[in-house]
């Protein structure tokens, strides 16, 4: 009984999305490329959004863990304003030569390094950064990894042999499609380990699950897409942008029970010290009575 109330809110964020995938294989819904991408541009903006959470939250703990993921989502929110600037057709004066390509290539980048993010915050996660140096590494880790960024779309766009593989409908990007989530399922299972493992359970650590949850119910839910904007991206999208939002409220929600924290450690130094005034106070009175004998 007790392993059903500790899985069960995972199994429910698994199995709830499922529940519609067979109305979403038969939908004939088709969106279009304003609809795509102002989805994008709000899941870009709300994944940068709880990469600044992540992040103040490793400069107040320390912890490295933090910091990688935080990175994670930046890196992804990056990619994902560029996916949304290609889709976003109407802004373009001149045709591009592989829009298409561009809007897939750059959807899978962002997957990658975020999954990858997450693998590496898992093995790195008992190392600490000292106080004094916290914010030159949140600097310079994010400076790092908005170069790298720019890198990778810059390949993106000024390639000439960009692989026809990764055009949507295709067989080979069904397959890519599929592995990545199959990764975010691999880490879920790690983190899931790491989170009952703990003696008490971290509200951001919950929270990165559930995001992990949604990450992989969005590449599951588009792998039988045949064309872009249909309704498996517009499904997919919407999973995505859920899924960040995650770790925003459990930032909130670590900030809420480390104010609970110091809140009781302040009334057990009150009390401690209440007690000791009245020891004091008791050895006073001890003294005087035995002068007064």
């Amino acid at each position: 009984m007790k392993k059903i109330f500790k899985y069960g809110p995972f199994v429910i964020l698994f199995l709830i999305p499922l529940l519609i995938y067979q109305g979403v294989n038969t939908s004939s819904w088709v969106s279009s490329s304003d609809v795509h991408a102002l989805l994008e541009f709000a899941s870009s903006l709300v994944a940068i959004t709880a990469g600044i959470m992540v992040l103040l939250h490793f400069i107040t703990t320390g912890r490295l863990f933090f910091l990688i993921i935080s990175i994670g989502f930046m890196l992804a929110g990056s990619e994902e304003i560029i996916h949304a600037i290609f889709s976003f057709t109407r802004i373009w004066t001149v045709s591009l030569p592989n829009p298409k390509l561009y809007i897939s290539a750059t959807w899978l980048t962002g997957s990658f390094l975020l999954v990858i993010s997450f693998f590496i915050a898992i093995i790195l996660r008992k190392k600490e950064i000292i106080k004094e140096k916290r914010s030159l590494y949140a600097v310079g880790c994010n400076v790092a990894a908005f170069i790298f960024s720019v890198f990778i779309t810059w390949i993106i766009i000024h390639s000439s042999f960009l692989p026809s593989f990764v055009q949507v409908g295709q067989i080979y990007k069904q397959l890519i499609e599929l592995f990545l989530s199959i990764l975010f399922f691999v880490a879920f299972i790690f983190y899931l380990n790491l989170y009952f493992k703990q003696p008490s359970h971290s509200p951001l650590l919950w929270s990165i699950i559930a995001c992990i949850i949604f990450m992989a119910l969005t590449h599951f839910f588009i792998i039988n897409a045949q064309t872009l904007y249909d309704v498996h991206w517009d499904i997919a999208h919407v999973a995505k942008l859920l899924g960040y939002f995650f770790p925003i409220f459990g930032v909130w929600g670590e900030t809420i029970l480390l104010h609970r924290y110091s809140q009781a450690q302040f009334k057990a130094l009150e009390v401690e010290s209440n007690e000791r005034k009245q020891a004091e106070e008791a050895l006073r009175d001890s003294e005087q009575k035995y002068r007064v004998l």
